[in-house]
């Protein structure tokens, strides 16, 4: 089963994309990021069936969302992302991220992602460091910011339809 793991950056943009729908605000910012970003994650999303965010990049995003206006529907909106079938929980013991020497450069979020972009069909992030990281090791990653300007390269990894 196709599956895509998210960084940090992109769970706050599909948790507050859903909670600007909600509220029904079609026009919002966050960071350099906006509805149009949101809606595009959405179309990304529905070429996978399965959903990673690893547990250190869920307290990372639930401390970004905590420092926001409308913190309290963030956080309910996460709450419920996270309850959903097709969302996964990545969970990993501390040890193998301390002893992981990319930590003093990465840190402790995006090591997580590291681990786990071994187990996944894809990782999708915001940060071209780690997906340098990622594709060394032999794995797939796509940055954020390139697969919006040619959407046609999911297509050609054969992730679209």
């Amino acid at each position: 089963m196709r599956s895509l793991l998210l960084d940090t950056g992109l769970v706050v943009v599909l948790v507050i994309g859903n909670s600007q729908q909600q509220l029904n605000q079609q026009e919002w910012e966050w960071q350099n990021f906006t509805g149009e970003d949101y809606l595009f994650l959405l179309q990304v999303l529905e070429t996978f069936p399965k959903l990673w965010i690893t547990s250190f990049c869920l307290s990372e995003v639930s401390n970004l969302l905590l420092q926001t206006r409308h913190n309290q529907l963030y956080m309910h909106v996460l709450r419920e992302l996270c309850r959903r079938a097709a969302v996964q929980i990545a969970q990993y013991p501390v040890e193998p991220i301390w002893n992981n020497d990319l930590v003093l450069q990465l840190g402790i979020p995006d090591v997580s992602i590291l681990l786990k972009s071994r187990k996944v069909t894809c990782t999708l992030s915001t940060d071209r460091t780690l997906c340098q990281h990622i594709r060394e090791q032999q794995r797939s990653a796509m940055l954020y910011e390139e697969c919006k300007a040619n959407p046609q390269r999911l297509e050609n990894r054969g992730w679209k339809g």
